[in-house]
């Protein structure tokens, strides 16, 4: 979202002005939902709290691809924000948990490994998919990714 948010803004007639606004707005709901996470998630919630902020994603990411207004585009722009902010650090509270603390160096190196891919390769997915159909239908991809996480989040509770 971060990436693609001011030009989806754009596009959906926000002032360039209000998209900056609205990006970081993004960036300090991102921020305050670790904040929260950090210190309200209680100890061995972290496989349910991921799949609840999974389904969250793809939620946002439909209404994402499917609003017509601005109103709406700005809001989820915020509310992707405290939505996804907690992602990562609960997930690396799960993978560390699972990997003995002499191998924590190298999970988190796996992580980022691992990671970095689907950093590098969502976005170039989104804009390659966007120059066809427009960044809003490219969103699509970052639903599609957050189905993939909702899934594997579901086998983690399970």
């Amino acid at each position: 979202m971060a990436a693609w948010a001011t030009t989806y803004l754009g596009n959906k007639g926000v002032s360039e002005g209000a998209a900056a606004g609205l990006l970081s707005g993004y960036w300090l709901a991102y921020v305050a939902s670790r904040l929260v996470a950090a210190y309200a998630l209680p100890g061995g919630s972290e496989a349910a709290v991921i799949l609840a902020l999974a389904a969250l994603c793809v939620g946002i990411w439909a209404v994402v691809v499917m609003s017509r207004g601005r109103a709406i585009a700005a809001a989820m722009v915020v509310a992707a924000g405290f939505v996804f902010g907690p992602i990562f650090p609960t997930l690396m509270a799960v993978l560390l948990g699972h990997f003995d603390k002499a191998l924590h160096g190298r999970a988190v190196g796996l992580l980022f490994a691992v990671g970095g891919l689907g950093w590098t390769a969502i976005p170039m997915l989104i804009g390659a998919y966007a120059q066809r159909k427009g960044v809003q239908r490219g969103f699509l991809m970052a639903a599609a990714s957050a189905v993939g996480l909702a899934a594997i989040a579901f086998i983690l509770v399970v």
